[in-house]
């Protein structure tokens, strides 16, 4: 590469558009927009729609930053939703085909956040507020959050100290209001004043709107939960 080549690189300045996120907000690109989106803002409910296909040349591609804390929907022309961009994350977008409006798209994305190693999306809550369980299946408190859409693997333990003997005390997780019934889990005590870790686990599919949440229920008895945490890994979309 020469001096010259070199300095023109270095000098490059991307076309670019800003725009800050609104609730319900779209942004329709045409074939005359910038190449390169930048979303910014907090709200929720954000569309980015391409142009019409068969107005771009075959090749044509469009680079969105998402620095917003929000998923936006990228739809093709027409309305039909394309993926789910992640909050702080760039998206690329390669027009395979340009025969139809809607065209033929091929997208990759990427945790962008630099303080988010190797782009693992996550999550997790966190208390030491003491909680008594009661004999109905409710929220163990603060152990809920809600994901952005996509597949995750998910974690929950705490410590616990049960009175009475020969009672079962049940954890699970919750999509929304659907019990995962792979991740129940039930432990007895068999002596008076028994301290234990409560403890589950499992792989659920979140649709975006769904809590990820902890229920737990006793047979009779009390008992008292303390520290405990809920952690949540994305595995893809």
């Amino acid at each position: 590469m020469t001096v010259e080549q070199d300095a023109v690189l270095t000098n490059l300045v991307l076309p670019s558009t800003a725009t800050a996120t609104t609730l319900n907000g779209t942004m329709t690109l045409v074939n005359t927009s910038q190449s390169v989106v930048y979303l910014t803002g907090t709200a929720t409910g954000y569309s980015v729609v391409l142009p019409d296909a068969t107005t771009l040349p075959q090749g044509h591609v469009y680079t969105i930053y998402n620095t917003s804390s929000q998923t936006v929907l990228v739809k093709t022309f027409g309305g039909a939703t394309l993926f789910t961009l992640s909050q702080t994350s760039i998206a690329n977008l390669y027009l395979l085909a340009n025969g139809t409006t809607a065209g033929t798209w091929s997208a990759w994305q990427a945790i962008s956040d630099p303080s988010v190693a190797s782009g693992i999306l996550n999550y997790k809550a966190v208390s030491s507020a003491s909680f008594a369980p009661g004999t109905a299946d409710i929220l163990i408190t603060s152990m809920t959050v809600t994901p952005q859409a996509g597949t995750y693997a998910i974690w929950f333990s705490a410590s616990a100290q049960i009175v009475t003997n020969n009672v079962s005390t049940t954890v699970s997780i919750y999509n929304g209001a659907s019990q995962v019934t792979d991740s129940i889990r039930t432990v007895t005590n068999s002596v008076s004043t028994f301290n234990t870790i409560l403890t589950t686990q499992s792989t659920v599919q979140f649709n975006g709107t769904n809590a990820c949440e902890v229920h737990t229920n006793r047979s009779g008895g009390t008992a008292t939960i303390t520290g405990r945490s809920l952690i949540l890994i994305r595995l893809g979309s």
